[in-house]
């Protein structure tokens, strides 16, 4: 975590702080509520290490390198630019606006997932994002999926 990450986790308010067990795991996590997507059931925090979490009310999961990122797939509802643009509205008013949603692993991970409704959804946020090697070599793979077919 980057010494400006933690002053500004330092500066929110003691009260927004909530500590859930991790799904699948024994381990809990200090987080924080970042933002609500009423429209596809989808509650967005931040561990107070700078990781992006999905609240499930009793537990959480992480998404990024080395986790499942199934249950941040319904955020692939929304339109990409509307998705963003809210989630940079939310960090700029917690004062957090290096910490950018792992828009593109999510968008990579829904591409390798043999699944023909959440790849469809991606393939609609793919323009709006930069082409990364990962996400790449996710559309090849996207295109030669034979469940896509």
């Amino acid at each position: 975590m980057t010494g400006e990450l933690q002053r500004a986790l330092g500066r929110l308010p003691p009260g927004c702080w909530r500590t859930s067990r991790i799904h699948d795991e024994t381990e809990a996590v200090r987080w924080f509520p970042v933002k609500s997507f009423a429209e596809c059931g989808v509650k967005l925090g931040m561990s107070e290490a700078g990781q992006w979490l999905r609240d499930f009310g009793d537990t959480v999961t992480r998404i990024g390198p080395g986790k499942s990122a199934w249950a941040f797939f319904p955020l692939l509802e929304l339109a990409c630019p509307v998705f963003e643009s809210r989630c940079e509205n939310a960090l700029t008013s917690l004062g957090l606006e290096q910490c950018a949603f792992p828009t593109t692993y999510l968008v990579s991970e829904a591409l390798m997932s043999h699944s023909p409704r959440w790849g469809a959804l991606a393939i609609k946020w793919v323009e709006f994002l930069e082409p990364t090697e990962h996400l790449v070599s996710s559309l090849d793979f996207f295109a030669n999926d034979k469940a896509n077919v």
